[in-house]
């Protein structure tokens, strides 16, 4: 996670821990499906704060929404990728 921190503090200057986080653990693992639910849980915050989360992650390029149902889901992008190297 440290590697994938000093990567994106040079991209994006602004970008939140639980942001940081939800990356890294994509960067290691390109199946994961993120659901704003989810992320509010895992990290304890309101689900608008983590729907913002998890969309900022989207307009950088780093992940993709899709609707999947009734809900939108958050996948990883190729940008995503090279953080884990």
């Amino acid at each position: 996670m440290s590697a994938a921190r000093r990567r994106l503090d040079v991209a994006s200057g602004e970008i939140s821990g639980r942001q940081i986080a939800v990356l890294s653990a994509t960067a290691k693992d390109h199946t994961l499906t993120w659901i704003a639910q989810s992320v509010a849980r895992q990290f304890s915050v309101t689900l608008p704060t983590a729907r913002r989360d998890l969309d900022d992650l989207a307009g950088r390029g780093w992940l993709k929404r899709r609707r999947e149902g009734r809900r939108f889901v958050w996948r990883a992008t190729n940008g995503v990728r090279g953080l884990a190297e």
